[in-house]
């Protein structure tokens, strides 16, 4: 079997793995919506690194991606935005559209 298929068929069955994480830069400069609080804790927790992302960044032809993927501080600014849209968002704030009847 040919080298290169090998890490192919194993990036191919990873799940997740083909998902583009946001530049560093830009996660950096993120801007918290409490109105949209429930969207963006699911967008952010999509750009944690997973073990099989980790272990597909090893095969990556792209190196800055790669980095990102298996960079700890890239997912511990992921998280931090997290905690703060859960901590300093309250529940019942709503998007400014529904809110005005």
């Amino acid at each position: 079997m040919n080298k290169l298929a090998i890490p192919l068929l194993l990036i191919a069955l990873l799940p997740g793995c083909a998902t583009m994480k946001m530049d560093i830069q830009d996660l950096n400069t993120f801007q918290i919506d409490c109105a949209n609080k429930d969207a963006q804790i699911r967008f952010l927790e999509s750009q944690l690194s997973t073990p099989n992302s980790r272990l597909a960044s090893m095969f990556s032809l792209d190196r800055s991606q790669s980095l990102a993927i298996t960079n700890r501080e890239y997912d511990a600014v992921a998280k931090r935005l997290i905690w703060e849209l859960k901590t300093h968002c309250p529940s019942d704030v709503r998007p400014w559209r529904t809110a005005q009847k």
